[in-house]
C-alpha cells in the first residue's frame, strides 16, 4: 500500500469493480478524462480484470485511491512502463465528485510519483490531457509536472475539437522539492 497525507493507493481488488464500473460510466467524470459517452458493461470490466490480475507484467499497475477512512475515491494507474528508458504513463480518476478541488487527487497522484521515482527508479513521468481539464491542470501542476508541448486538436469532445496538453515531471524535479503540499 503506497500513502499520501490525506489518501492511500491500494491494489484493485474484484469487490472495487462496481464503483469503478460506476466511475466509468459518469458522463461528467469521463467529460474530464475527454471521453464523454463512455460505456462499459460490468462484465467487460470484470474480463478486463481478470487478465490484468493474470498478468503479472509490471509494465502497468492499477490502484484504488481511499481517503484515509478507507473510502474508495477513484483509481490511479500507470502504464506502458519503459524500464530501458526508465519512463512511465501516468492517468487517474477521482470518480467521486464531492472529492474533487479538495487536494485529493494531487496527493494521490504525488504518493504514485513517489513510488515511480524512488522505488522503481523512474526517470521521467508523463501524461495526457484536454485543455479545458483546468483542475486537473492545477493538480499536476502542483505535483511539479510542466507543459512540454500543446497537442492540437488533440480530442474530439462533444461536437468539437480541442486541444491537449502532453506535460511530465523528472525524478530530479520531483525530488529537488518542487511539490506543493
Amino acid at each position: 500500500m503506497l500513502g499520501g497525507e490525506k489518501v492511500s493507493l491500494r491494489a484493485v481488488e474484484r469487490d472495487d469493480l462496481p464503483n469503478i464500473w460506476r466511475w466509468l460510466n459518469d458522463e461528467e467524470v469521463m467529460y474530464h478524462w475527454a471521453i464523454p459517452g463512455n460505456t462499459i458493461s460490468l462484465a467487460a470490466l470484470e474480463h478486463s480484470f481478470s487478465r490484468y490480475s493474470e498478468n503479472k507484467n509490471p509494465r502497468w499497475r492499477w490502484f484504488v485511491i481511499e481517503t484515509l477512512q478507507r473510502l474508495p475515491i477513484g483509481i490511479i494507474t500507470y502504464f506502458d512502463l519503459r524500464q530501458h528508458h526508465l519512463r512511465a504513463e501516468v492517468a487517474i480518476i477521482v470518480g467521486e465528485k464531492e472529492y474533487w478541488g479538495k487536494g485529493y487527487g494531487t496527493d494521490a497522484m504525488t504518493a504514485l510519483l513517489d513510488h515511480l521515482f524512488n522505488e522503481l527508479n523512474l526517470n521521467r513521468i508523463h501524461l495526457h490531457l484536454a485543455e479545458y481539464n483546468t483542475r486537473a491542470l492545477k493538480s499536476y501542476e502542483k505535483c511539479g509536472f510542466v507543459k512540454e508541448a500543446t497537442l492540437r486538436r488533440w480530442y474530439f469532445v462533444r461536437g468539437k475539437y480541442h486541444d491537449g496538453y502532453l506535460m511530465s515531471i523528472l525524478r530530479d524535479e520531483f525530488n529537488q522539492g518542487r511539490i506543493t503540499p
